[in-house]
């Protein structure tokens, strides 16, 4: 599976954690604050009570799947457009468990700032390449 790059906003929009794992193809980190605007625009707009949003956006270039916690943290991948959506769900989980394992189990992480913990990127970096 070719991951061009992996992200989490916090419950505000912020973006927390980048990683790109592959130059072949470079989103723009700009797409992250516009991601959540609108997704927040899709989540009011919505007919469907209590919407999380924008999960799944493809487009030729590359497709973006977003997993929304119930924290309002948002995790999402950037990966090929022809990758299967059960594969990334299953990537996203195992991101999320990793997330929760190494960054808020960690007495030095505050609460919506930037991820600097190394052991969550090495992690990450294992998921994304174990992944067929």
């Amino acid at each position: 599976m070719v991951v061009f790059s992996f992200n989490i906003l916090n419950k505000d929009g912020g973006l927390v954690f980048h990683k790109e794992f592959s130059k072949a193809q470079s989103v723009d980190l700009r797409l992250a604050s516009s991601f959540h605007v609108m997704s927040t625009i899709a989540v009011q707009i919505s007919p469907v009570p209590k919407s999380s949003g924008i999960e799944e956006f493809v487009s030729e270039a590359f497709k973006l799947l977003c997993m929304q916690t119930r924290t309002g943290v948002k995790f999402y991948v950037i990966t090929d457009p022809s990758h299967a959506t059960p594969l990334l769900k299953a990537l996203l989980q195992s991101a999320y468990e990793a997330y929760v394992d190494y960054v808020l189990k960690d007495p030095f992480y505050a609460i919506d700032q930037p991820i600097r913990g190394e052991k969550f990127a090495y992690v990450l970096a294992r998921l994304v390449e174990a992944s067929p």
